[in-house]
């Protein structure tokens, strides 16, 4: 991934950024994730599962049949989403930041949001780092538009 940003500093082209918040301390608010933390819209159906090593949470896009899930563990992910990327026919990226994150961990552990389109026209979407991600795929224009109001709710839970 560093790649990605290191062609675009030789086309001259400045990584984007994307300043998420830190999570409100909302005692009420339901969501969904661990350090990347969604808000879980109402009435939406969340789901849990896990294994020794990781956690996952799932939440439906309310009005669609897609998913959006919520993984991390010490080697659930390593921050990139290649084989999503592998066959996409575009890709938007941006590196993410949070309050207080030191400087050095924007390209040291890669937190960053990606989109793409794959070959199938479907929508793909990941949020993620080394051992946390939040994503979806295989979705058409309308739900993905639906899930990404959703994703953009994303905060810094610092846990």
């Amino acid at each position: 991934m560093i790649a990605v940003f290191a062609l675009a500093a030789v086309q001259g082209l400045p990584p984007q950024f994307w300043d998420i918040p830190a999570c409100p301390n909302d005692v009420g608010m339901r969501r969904i994730g661990l350090a990347l933390s969604l808000q879980v819209p109402k009435r939406a159906k969340v789901r849990r599962r896990g294994d020794v090593d990781f956690q996952c949470e799932t939440i439906q896009v309310p009005g669609t049949a897609a998913w959006i899930a919520a993984c991390h563990g010490p080697n659930y992910t390593h921050g990139d989403p290649s084989r999503l990327r592998k066959s996409a026919l575009r890709t938007d990226d941006r590196l993410i930041r949070w309050p207080n994150m030191p400087s050095d961990w924007v390209f040291d552990f890669g937190p960053r949001d990606v989109k793409g389109v794959a070959q199938s026209g479907s929508r793909w979407r990941y949020i993620g780092m080394v051992g946390a991600s939040i994503q979806y795929e295989g979705l058409d224009d309308a739900a993905a538009a639906r899930a990404d109001a959703i994703m953009d709710t994303v905060c810094w839970a610092n846990p």
